[in-house]
């Protein structure tokens, strides 16, 4: 996008500091850009020098045309009473005043010959004013190329100071569970909670995040699912207004799961936290308990074995559902036979298998969030 007034960015010429790059990816929402080019700050009492003349910013001219032109900015506060001065022996100069919220014209003053404006002004609103001095075109000097002198009197303090700009960081959230032990399998149980805070002035896009499991737990068996939650009001659960972004299965015990392409947006100065949420039947604790589920049908089959085969055959298609131990089951929520083993589980990610951009960031090098491994609670289950 090329806006008239502005300067065009010549790597070859150019210091890249003096430019902001503004990245814009397909399907994400850029966010708004703000920004005055060319402006310099002026205040109360002063005079400044100016000159127009070939690589300066233009502004449509009143007769048609463009005429070089220079901003400056003030700080004004409603009801001051301003006045504006710009002076010239090589061109006829011209004023504009911008307001601070919708950049209309305040006043202007534009003078088709001589050698001064002035704007004499009763400020309506408070804020950070823009004035523009350009040069009318004349018959020898098309463009208005010349000198100029511009004062100000009655406001102009001085400016807001800027922001603190701060960059993107990656954190246990607040609401993290910590240590966790339940008595029974359970469903959308929350391990970790990450909070991600986006930079002063820029949106933190997430894309991917990797979760590494461990434990004494089988998460091939016990973890039936992986799910992504956007914690929305940060209270470390996982809720029905709480969107999934992404959901997965472990195929191999202390294993990865990569969630790529999630839709993660936080805005400039927000924060954002994320819950490594698991689904669990835990059939490994049942398990130990078909050991004993066996034992009374083994006395009983030697007991039989001296019978007919058919018979010893019915016996073990009977007795097969009661071998398998009553309990996991291949959902959450299942009861297990009460054993008293207990197995445990955690997760963890590493913030250097985080791909993460902020929308002005170089859209080649993700983020390094230059955090330690963030590992959740161990979460205990037992009978």
């Amino acid at each position: 996008e090329y806006w008239q007034p502005g300067d065009t960015y010549d790597p070859g010429l150019d210091d890249p500091t003096d430019f902001g790059v503004v990245q814009v990816r397909a399907g994400r929402d850029t966010g708004s850009v703000e920004f005055l080019l060319n402006a310099a700050p002026i205040f109360d009492g002063e005079s400044l020098g100016g000159s127009h003349g070939n690589g300066d910013a233009q502004v449509p001219g009143v007769g048609g045309g463009f005429h070089f032109a220079d901003y400056f900015v003030f700080q004004g506060s409603s009801g001051q009473d301003v006045t504006i001065e710009a002076t010239s022996t090589d061109i006829v100069p011209q004023l504009r005043l911008l307001r601070p919220t919708d950049m209309a014209p305040e006043a202007q003053d534009l003078p088709v010959f001589g050698n001064r404006a002035t704007i004499f002004e009763d400020l309506s609103q408070s804020g950070v004013y823009t004035i523009i001095v350009s040069a009318r075109a004349t018959t020898g000097n098309p463009g208005g190329r010349g000198d100029y002198t511009i004062s100000l009197n009655g406001a102009g303090s001085g400016l807001s100071p800027a922001p603190a700009v701060t960059g993107a960081a990656l954190a246990r959230g607040p609401a993290d569970p910590g240590d966790q032990e339940f008595r029974s399998p359970v469903c959308s149980l929350p391990l970790l909670q990450l909070r991600f805070t986006a930079p002063s002035h820029e949106e933190l896009w997430v894309d991917r995040v990797v979760v590494r499991a461990s434990g004494t737990g089988g998460e091939v068996s016990d973890v039936v699912g992986v799910r992504l939650i956007r914690d929305r009001d940060g209270d470390g659960r996982a809720e029905s207004g709480d969107p999934e972004l992404a959901s997965g299965r472990y195929v191999a015990e202390d294993g990865s799961l990569v969630f790529d392409q999630l839709t993660l947006e936080i805005d400039a100065g927000d924060r954002g936290d994320l819950l490594v949420v698991y689904d669990i039947t835990v059939v490994s604790v049942s398990s130990a308990g078909a050991v004993f589920a066996w034992l009374l049908p083994a006395l009983g089959l030697l007991f039989l074995l001296r019978r007919q085969r058919a018979t010893v055959l019915l016996l073990l298609l009977a007795l097969l559902p009661l071998s398998c131990g009553g309990g996991g089951g291949s959902e959450c929520n299942n009861a297990f036979d009460p054993d008293g083993l207990v197995v445990t589980f955690a997760a963890r990610v590493d913030p250097a298998e985080i791909v993460a951009f902020t929308s002005a960031g170089d859209p080649g090098t993700p983020l390094d969030f230059g955090a330690a491994v963030l590992t959740s609670g161990t979460l205990s289950v037992s009978n």
